[in-house]
């Protein structure tokens, strides 16, 4: 469910790769507490590390083919759930250090609830997709969090493939987005039937961020491949990446 990270966790991947890590990644799930994960944040500045939050306003981690029933994006809007962003952004204030949070990860994604087409669909589901982004970022910001960089996380194509659907009309503006980020991947088990290059991959989405947000760093924020899969060799995969 990626948030179960442990320090133990962290000194066993530090120890297998010989660095220490800039920031550690996990998820914050609402569908578990609603409340700021101050225990796992507190660890993490205290191993020297920065806290990258995927701030997940869902109420299950499994694929749903419809807006969440309970954190749908009208409902964010709504209001309903500000009470929870103001305690939320104050908690984050408390710290007198940086903190990365990144809402709406891999928007352009139908696997997940905040996908335009569970919310709208192309007639206004990316619109009410960067309402909701702007009115997170806002809520916790006005509660005093202003030690929060900003990440908006896509996916390297766009599922749907439909013009209304591209990641570039998810874009909540730059006032609202700090840095940008995307998810690369290759084939995610042993029976897919293609095999997707990362650098394929990087050539399509990097060029498209750049031109949406020239002023953004960008950052390669999850990638991987499965093994296992007949069409190709996951060490090779992975080195092609990294090189």
């Amino acid at each position: 469910e990626e948030d179960d990270l442990t320090p133990e966790g962290l000194n066993d991947y530090e120890t297998a790769v010989g660095r220490s890590v800039a920031w550690v990644y996990f998820s914050h799930n609402w569908y578990k507490n609603r409340a700021f994960p101050s225990n796992t944040v507190s660890w993490i500045y205290e191993r020297g590390s920065i806290p990258f939050i995927r701030l997940m306003l869902r109420s299950t981690n499994e694929e749903r083919d419809e807006a969440d029933p309970t954190y749908a994006l009208d409902a964010i809007l709504n209001g309903d759930f500000d009470q929870d962003l103001v305690a939320w952004g104050q908690a984050a204030a408390e710290y007198d250090a940086p903190l990365i949070v990144e809402y709406g990860t891999e928007m352009n994604g139908e696997w997940f609830p905040w996908n335009g087409r569970w919310n709208g669909g192309e007639d206004d589901g990316t619109e009410r997709f960067r309402a909701t982004y702007r009115h997170i970022v806002r809520t916790i910001c006005n509660a005093g969090a202003t030690n929060v960089r900003w990440v908006f996380h896509v996916n390297d194509d766009d599922a749907p493939e439909e013009e209304w659907n591209a990641f570039e009309n998810y874009y909540p503006g730059d006032d609202a987005v700090d840095w940008l980020g995307v998810s690369v991947y290759g084939a995610l088990t042993p029976l897919e039937d293609e095999w997707p290059l990362f650098g394929d991959g990087m050539d399509e989405a990097v060029p498209r961020l750049t031109a949406l947000a020239p002023t953004k760093p960008i950052f390669v924020l999850e990638f991987g491949v499965t093994k296992n899969n007949p069409l190709g060799d996951p060490a090779q995969w992975t080195d092609a990446a990294l090189t």
